[in-house]
């Protein structure tokens, strides 16, 4: 506990106070007869600037962060039932977001702005979380090193924290069940409807059969306004923290005309799944 303690609060300093709070910690464990967490604290890397920005938004605007996060699970979660114009709106989203993101993270540099390679850094150090739960979870902690970067299976740049012993690790339990939950009201909506055009055939001869399948599509019809009802939480998320970063970015007024484009195309999606619901219920009299 006394080195994730130690570790928080270095990561969490001005970026010049980190070596000689570093130094002076692992002594302090050392002195109190603590070798072991001496040793961890003492090969703790300092942050580059892009790193040590990263981890200060994480500190100053987690709520923003969170959301981000929020997104990237989304997206990553897109192809197990997102409708193609839900993932479209959620990517657009993204570059909003990101683009807000790094806007503010630059701005704990004081006056003089960074340049143009540690704006690069930090950009895909978010675009990472969207990618990666590895990397989701690595900028999540706080204690990045070195920016991060998408590659294959996994991503460069990890933070260099020395694990304890009885650390664990597992796989991403949001992703997952997110992942899961949208199968599930894929393949009922599917089993629903090749139920209904089977009902239709049999109609005459088969009326107790066709009460069932109501049911069953009722319970299909529930699980698509749950996933819509989570669509439509998600973009109200996402409008708060537009709203709060246009504070601090002129991009927060594109951002709202995006969100207006957003939400006519729920709109037409909303009509569009009205009409095919209409359409099968019909078929179902």
């Amino acid at each position: 506990m006394a080195v994730d303690e130690v570790t928080a609060e270095l990561y969490g300093l001005p970026l010049d106070a980190f070596t000689a709070t570093r130094n002076s910690k692992a002594r302090e464990l050392k002195a109190a007869g603590d070798v072991e967490a001496a040793r961890r604290v003492a090969v703790l890397k300092k942050p580059t600037m892009a790193a040590w920005l990263v981890n200060q938004l994480v500190r100053r605007e987690r709520e923003q962060v969170d959301l981000l996060l929020d997104l990237g699970r989304e997206l990553r979660a897109g192809m197990a039932g997102l409708s193609a114009d839900e993932l479209r709106t959620l990517t657009k989203r993204r570059y909003q977001l990101v683009s807000l993101l790094v806007n503010t993270a630059l701005s704990y540099a004081g006056p003089r702005r960074p340049g143009a390679d540690v704006a690069s850094d930090v950009q895909t150090t978010l675009e990472a979380t969207l990618a990666d739960p590895d990397s989701a979870d690595a900028v999540a902690a706080g204690s990045l090193t070195e920016p991060l970067h998408v590659s294959g299976f996994g991503f460069a740049g990890r933070p260099d924290v020395i694990p304890a012993d009885d650390t664990t690790t597992g796989p991403d339990a949001d992703v997952l069940d997110m992942a899961a939950h949208r199968e599930r009201r894929a393949k009922l909506l599917d089993e629903a409807r090749e139920r209904v055009v089977q009902a239709q055939a049999e109609a005459d001869a088969a009326d107790a059969r066709r009460e069932e399948l109501e049911a069953v599509l009722a319970a299909a019809e529930a699980e698509e306004r749950a996933a819509a009802s989570e669509v439509r939480r998600l973009e109200t998320a996402l409008e708060r923290a537009s709203s709060a970063l246009a504070k601090r970015s002129e991009a927060a007024a594109s951002a709202r005309e995006d969100l207006e484009d957003a939400e006519e195309a729920a709109e037409e999606a909303s009509d569009e799944l009205a009409e095919a619901q209409e359409a099968e219920h019909r078929l179902d009299r």
